[in-house]
């Protein structure tokens, strides 16, 4: 079996793996010009467009987004680091013991908020029921979730997990460009196990 350090070090090079592979396929969509404008913070507003016009909410889909919130780990809990990015999540460990699990999760963008979903089941994690390309939440069992958050920011969840099968999962379903765009159809989940 592995050592902690191996899996910590072949987790931060999936996560870097993710990051610029994400990278080169934004680069790749900015050579075609399809690249959409990217989310940027500023102090102050700058006008654009009619002022009396309502806002696009498919222009930024973050612009109401936070940034996740992190919380001091629970003593003792095991912690499951969780990489969230477009279109992949990826977990440090594939299992911990029944009890409190603190979970910190790192979305990585590049360009879409992100939810980590965690939800108790004995279906394989591709396989759960999507109405409007989001997990019904009275389908399933849903344990606990971190909200959306802002890309480049960390969230974190801590939950009292019995022994069993869950699928970590991003939730999100939102349109882009006239389309559907399921996160969870896309890709965005995994399987984990409680012991």
């Amino acid at each position: 079996m592995p050592g902690r350090f191996s899996l910590n070090v072949g987790f931060a090079m999936l996560a870097t793996i993710l990051v610029l592979a994400a990278s080169a396929f934004a680069a790749a969509c900015e050579s075609e010009g399809t690249r959409q404008a990217e989310p940027t913070v500023s102090s102050t507003p700058q006008p654009q467009g009619d002022p009396e016009a309502e806002p696009d909410p498919e222009a930024d889909p973050v612009a109401d987004v936070a940034p996740g919130v992190v919380e001091t780990p629970p003593p003792g809990a095991p912690q499951v680091k969780v990489t969230l990015a477009e279109w992949v999540i990826a977990r440090d460990v594939d299992s911990v013991k029944a009890g409190e699990t603190y979970f910190l999760a790192d979305n990585v963008g590049p360009n879409d908020a992100h939810e980590l979903v965690v939800v108790k089941t004995d279906l394989p994690p591709g396989q759960l029921p999507v109405q409007d390309g989001r997990v019904p939440a009275d389908e399933v069992d849903i344990v606990g979730a971190v909200p959306p958050f802002r890309p480049f920011s960390q969230a974190s969840l801590t939950l009292d997990l019995a022994p069993g099968n869950y699928a970590l999962i991003c939730n999100i379903a939102e349109v882009e460009n006239g389309k559907l765009e399921s996160h969870y159809q896309l890709g965005m989940y995994t399987p984990f196990v409680v012991e």
